[in-house]
């Protein structure tokens, strides 16, 4: 299984994360497409977006990729009273650097790394 690693001081996690390119890692993933990342929500974990992953409509026009937060699913970590939304923030964007991921824009003093969205749709049950 794909993992990424981030170490600092005593701090460690191995952030879990999967895709959907064939060989289940980024490095297949097809170059002309747009990348979208996908989040769990709090106390949830990667297995919660398969319904999004299986989705013909993302799989045919995207790379989608999601990663295990800190404490969820797959991610291995060790305990720190530190964890909070930023350091999901920056396991997030740590990862998409190494993975090379995330659309680097013109040199700004913001982070060198760009997010997009998608238009919000619908939903009808």
């Amino acid at each position: 299984m794909p993992y990424v690693d981030i170490a600092q001081g005593s701090d460690f996690a191995s952030l879990w994360y999967i895709t959907n390119s064939p060989t289940g890692h980024v490095s297949s993933f097809n170059p002309d497409k747009p990348t979208i990342i996908l989040l769990h929500p709090f106390f949830l974990d990667s297995t919660w977006l398969d319904s999004q992953f299986g989705d013909p409509r993302l799989n045919e026009d995207f790379n989608l990729i999601a990663f295990d937060q800190r404490a969820a699913g797959r991610t291995l970590s060790r305990p720190n009273g530190k964890q909070d939304s930023w350091t999901d923030a920056a396991d997030l964007a740590f990862a998409c650097h190494v993975r090379n991921e995330c659309e680097c824009s013109q040199p700004t003093p913001s982070p060198p790394f760009r997010l997009s969205f998608l238009p919000r749709r619908e939903c009808s049950y």
